[in-house]
């Protein structure tokens, strides 16, 4: 009894372990499908890293590319804004002489408008004493011709200055009203 008690024991310790030789087979058999899970995601955390590394430095390449055009258009923007600002500047200097140059045309025209009248009444004048010393006197009659014809001749030259004058006149009002056309236009520009 003492030998199946002994029998039994040893059955039951061959039993157990040959229970755990196969956990621990199956324990091996896992913790090797384990390593082979572990090993592949290292792999494919190694390709998703480097595929993300090589994806940001395309994006920091382009980025850097975008930026140095961006900088390269701005500076052209400020080269060509500094540039027009002189231009507007030169061309309201120059309509301000413009302006000035009108004015004063304007007030010449005036003035010649002003003399040319005289000019007309002073002819009239002597186109009527050149007619009265006609009369008076038969020795005068040549001179008094000649003194006519003088004062016609300065009639015709009067009304022709006065023509002028009124066309330099005209002419400076065209002028000064396209110089305040052109201030009001560089005015809006501004």
């Amino acid at each position: 009894s003492n030998q199946a008690s002994s029998w039994t024991i040893q059955s039951a310790f061959a039993d157990a372990d040959s229970a755990l030789g196969q956990r621990i087979d199956t324990v091996n058999a896992q913790v090797g499908v384990n390593q082979a899970a572990i090993q592949e995601e290292r792999t494919a955390r190694a390709s998703g890293d480097e595929a993300n590394a090589s994806a940001i430095n395309s994006y920091i390449a382009k980025n850097d590319t975008a930026l140095a055009s961006v900088r390269q258009t701005a500076d052209s923007a400020v080269t060509a804004s500094t540039s027009n600002s002189s231009a507007i500047q030169a061309l309201d200097n120059r309509v301000d002489v413009a302006e000035g140059d009108a004015s004063e045309a304007k007030v010449n025209a005036a003035s010649a408008v002003t003399k040319a009248e005289t000019a007309v009444t002073t002819a009239g004048s002597a186109s009527s004493m050149a007619q009265q010393a006609s009369a008076s006197a038969a020795a005068a009659t040549t001179t008094a011709n000649e003194a006519a014809n003088t004062a016609n001749t300065a009639n015709s030259n009067a009304t022709e200055a006065k023509t002028n004058a009124a066309t330099a006149l005209t002419t400076a009002n065209a002028a000064a009203t396209q110089s305040s056309a052109n201030a009001s236009q560089i005015n809006s520009i501004n």
